[in-house]
């Protein structure tokens, strides 16, 4: 939702109800895509080589929600529900930010387009995390 309001959501997974959640939103996440900013939220480490997707509640007002891993095969629809009103809003990998409103649903679904990501150092999946993200580690580093 806008500034210090909370935003109603409901995710439906093949369009059964996985989870209703009230608080500042939901990460939608593939494994390369934004494990960072879903570990921030609480959620799991993923290996980049999974197929999979990572649904992570940002600051629930539950006392416990966990993430979901899910497999990339199915297809997601987010729905506010209980917003009034209110706008609220989806960010794309960084991107600006497109306002929506009460019955408007955000459907995600794995592409038919793949992308083949090239390798340009011989540094495992741990030890660039191990450097980035856990203590002690310098991310400025070669």
């Amino acid at each position: 939702g806008a500034v210090a309001r909370i935003v109603h959501l409901s995710v439906k997974c093949d369009g059964t109800q996985a989870l209703e959640c009230g608080g500042d939103g939901v990460i939608v996440a593939t494994p390369t895509g934004s494990t960072a900013y879903a570990l921030s939220a609480g959620g799991p480490v993923v290996e980049p080589t999974t197929e999979a997707m990572v649904v992570c509640p940002i600051c629930t007002h539950k006392v416990r929600f966990a993430a979901y891993v899910l497999s990339p095969d199915h297809t997601l629809t987010v729905e506010p529900f209980r917003n009034g009103r209110k706008p609220f809003y989806l960010c794309v990998d960084e991107s600006r930010a497109f306002s929506l409103r009460q019955g408007d649903q955000i459907i995600i679904r794995k592409s038919a387009h793949v992308t083949t990501l090239v390798r340009l150092a011989e540094k495992s999946f741990y030890e660039v995390f191990a450097r980035k993200m856990l203590p002690g580690g310098n991310e400025y580093e070669k």
